[in-house]
């Protein structure tokens, strides 16, 4: 039994920020209170001019990412101090596997699958949340069952979800998160029970509800590459049509 469902799934996003009165900073007294400290010949961040800019380090003693297990830091004249959350999505569309030369359509007996990956850096960020915000796919009528609850694919059973590892069932598709920036270790490295998050985290199980968080992250820095697995199933009674996933994924840094 075939059920046309839309090849294209559209994801977008949304950022949002949560700031505090928090602040961290290196040196103070009752008196006064230092931000920043730098030790060297100079460094300039706003180099410009009608043609260009740059920005310039002159002596800097030490630049670049240095840490360990119990901390990390970044240091150079061109480390700026503005936080910022960075959220990008690699493709605005992505391709619903097909079935025997059958572009788009689904039937009961198979599984249909699509991958999409996108990209968070939090600088010096307290860190962030991902949450879901978008039904499940729809054909303007009839909404696909999704579950809250991690379960594995099953053909034959109405069915639509998601999960942010490396499966291998019911196929071999998807990744677990990995750094985004060489330099910059992303959230699982330095933390590995953070990054995807409850249901989203579970290999060969697949979960979506509207409102959850699919991954969080508590580190002040972190650049990392998520990659969102989804699966397609129905069943019988599954009414046929067109349907349609605009994914919405909404990004909220911790300050």
């Amino acid at each position: 039994m075939f059920r046309r469902l839309s090849t294209i799934v559209s994801i977008f996003l949304v950022l949002s920020l949560i700031p505090s009165s928090a602040y961290a900073v290196t040196s103070y007294s009752p008196h006064y209170s230092v931000q920043q400290t730098g030790f060297g010949v100079g460094g300039n961040q706003s180099l410009s001019s009608p043609s260009y800019t740059a920005r310039a380090t002159i002596g800097d003693l030490g630049v670049g990412n240095f840490k360990s297990s119990n901390y990390q830091a970044y240091a150079g004249f061109n480390t700026t101090a503005d936080p910022y959350i960075q959220f990008v999505v690699t493709a605005e569309n992505i391709p619903v596997t097909t079935y025997s030369g059958y572009a788009g359509f689904l039937n009961t007996t198979s599984t249909a699958t699509a991958t999409d990956t996108f990209y968070v850096r939090a600088w010096l960020a307290h860190g962030y949340v991902i949450t879901a915000m978008s039904t499940a796919p729809s054909d303007g009528s009839h909404i696909m069952n999704s579950s809250a609850t991690a379960g594995s694919s099953t053909t034959g059973t109405e069915q639509f979800g998601m999960n942010l590892e490396a499966n291998t069932s019911p196929v071999t598709f998807g990744a677990a998160p990995i750094d985004g920036v060489p330099s910059i270790p992303s959230c699982t490295t330095l933390y590995p029970a953070q990054g995807p998050a409850g249901q989203y985290a579970i290999v060969n199980k697949y979960a979506y509800h509207l409102g959850d968080t699919v991954a969080s992250c508590n580190e002040s820095t972190t650049s990392t590459i998520y990659t969102a697995s989804y699966i397609f199933n129905i069943s019988g009674t599954t009414p046929a049509g067109s349907y349609i996933f605009n994914q919405v994924l909404v990004a909220t840094g911790t300050y």
